[in-house]
């Protein structure tokens, strides 16, 4: 059977960043806690936090062999 994902790439990266940035406020107490007030992934938002895998969202442009603008012009 296949897995689930819990919510789609755009909102659980939201979800995600409201969370950490609860945690760090101090207006959450546990990752936990944070995971549940947001619906983020307590798994992604546990690595995430602690700095073990962060998001690569962001830092992986260098490392594409055509940007994103050349990407949406191929598409459309």
């Amino acid at each position: 059977m296949p897995r689930v994902k819990k919510c789609d790439d755009t909102g659980c990266e939201i979800s995600i960043l409201a969370a950490i940035k609860s945690l760090n406020e101090g207006k959450q107490e546990s990752i936990r806690a944070a995971a549940e007030a947001f619906d983020a992934p307590k798994s992604t938002l546990y690595y995430r936090y602690t700095g073990e895998r962060p998001s690569h969202q962001p830092g992986q442009d260098d490392n594409q062999l055509i940007t994103v603008m050349e990407t949406k012009a191929m598409v459309a």
